[in-house]
């Protein structure tokens, strides 16, 4: 019971770590940002993101996004395979 109550209270900490990690960084883009302007440079945006076993993928190339899709795909059917 004792160790199931820390693992719930370790992910807890752990969410919140990530939460202000994200906080912080759109903090420090934006900040970026208004530099950027007066530097006229290019930003994009690329990520893969698994909303549970579903895979999104955008902001890269083609060919980048292609073979990305694929390797999303085939984590996707592992998923799907591996029993609970």
């Amino acid at each position: 019971m004792q160790l199931a109550l820390n693992l719930q209270i370790l992910s807890i900490i752990i969410i919140v770590i990530g939460i202000v990690l994200v906080m912080i960084g759109c903090l420090l883009s934006s900040k970026g940002m208004s530099d950027d302007i007066a530097m006229d440079t290019k930003r994009e945006t690329k990520a893969i993101v698994f909303i549970g076993p579903i895979p999104l993928v955008w902001g890269f190339s083609r060919r980048t996004q292609i073979i990305l899709f694929f390797i999303a795909l085939s984590l996707f059917i592992l998923f799907l395979v591996i029993p609970r």
